[in-house]
């Protein structure tokens, strides 16, 4: 972002209550630098969700992942998440069908239509298609929502989730694959997606238990300027209660990962050499959560 020093211009008023459960007890948990830029996270003391207070505005986001290049389109920057994204979709598709099986033998639900939160190139879409499903993706980076039409073929709604007008009861399954931590509202994008779900449907998805003990070894995890907000164990049961959702599966995945990834992830330094080639590992911290409504 150009305007970097201007960023006063570009938060939401802080809360002053925790935005998930409302409670008055917020403490300081943590800060990330970005350029001239501090921003900061408090922690609710009661349902321990970790969010950004005050938040950056929808505008501001959009520029940041614009001048972060976040998906790595521009070359192999540090500040980059990624390095030529769809690279990997090969893998990506590949643990998607692992997903998809894992959630129509754990909900039943083996058909209908389902909406994937976060799309990215669509790699989940495709995977969902294979098995039957009436797809549709959601994914605000408007070149990698035109990738997934081009080379997928999906339908693609090029915008935030927030953004979108998606009816009621209209979906049999929603996906939404480490994207969580990047939706606007750790309780009302969810509503907004319950309110989408047919009764008897599933909401599934990955999150990462924000107070997991790995983060004693790696503290750097999900911390970042476009995590929104961090969800525990103990502040995703408080969401699910008031979303109304029956939690039928929380469990450890195995994800097939690009090498690469996983050191940005874990904001690690590592020679290229290192960096090459995709491993199989244990999501220790990242369990897969599918909820019923």
């Amino acid at each position: 972002m150009d305007c970097i020093d201007e960023f006063a211009t570009f938060f939401i008023d802080r809360y002053v209550r925790c935005p998930l459960c409302d409670s008055p007890g917020i403490v300081r948990s943590h800060a990330f630098d970005l350029d001239a830029a501090r921003l900061i996270w408090d922690r609710c003391t009661d349902c321990s969700l970790v969010f950004q207070n005050p938040r950056l505005t929808n505008s501001a986001i959009a520029a940041l992942y614009r001048s972060q290049d976040y998906f790595g389109r521009e070359g192999s920057s540090s500040a980059a998440a990624y390095v030529d994204y769809v690279r990997y979709d090969r893998i990506r598709v590949e643990q998607s069908r692992r997903r998809m099986r894992r959630i129509i033998d754990v909900s039943g639900v083996r058909s209908g239509r389902l909406l994937d939160v976060g799309s990215a190139s669509g790699f989940f879409g495709l995977a969902a298609r294979e098995v039957g499903f009436d797809v549709t993706c959601i994914e605000p980076d408007v070149d990698l929502a035109a990738y997934g039409r081009k080379t997928y073929g999906l339908t693609f709604f090029a915008d935030i989730l927030e953004n979108c007008r998606l009816g009621c009861e209209q979906y049999d399954v929603i996906t939404v694959w480490g994207s969580d931590a990047v939706l606007r509202h750790p309780l009302r994008s969810f509503e907004q997606l319950v309110r989408a779900l047919k009764p008897g449907g599933v909401l599934a998805m990955n999150s990462q238990d924000f107070d997991h003990w790995i983060r004693r070894i790696f503290p750097r995890v999900m911390i970042g300027w476009n995590a929104i907000f961090n969800l525990s164990n103990r502040s995703l049961d408080v969401l699910m209660r008031k979303l109304g959702l029956t939690l039928i599966h929380r469990g450890l995945e195995w994800q097939i990962v690009a090498l690469d990834h996983i050191f940005r992830v874990l904001r690690v330094r590592a020679p290229a050499a290192l960096r090459r080639g995709v491993i199989v590992v244990p999501a220790i911290s990242f369990p897969l959560i599918i909820a019923r409504k």
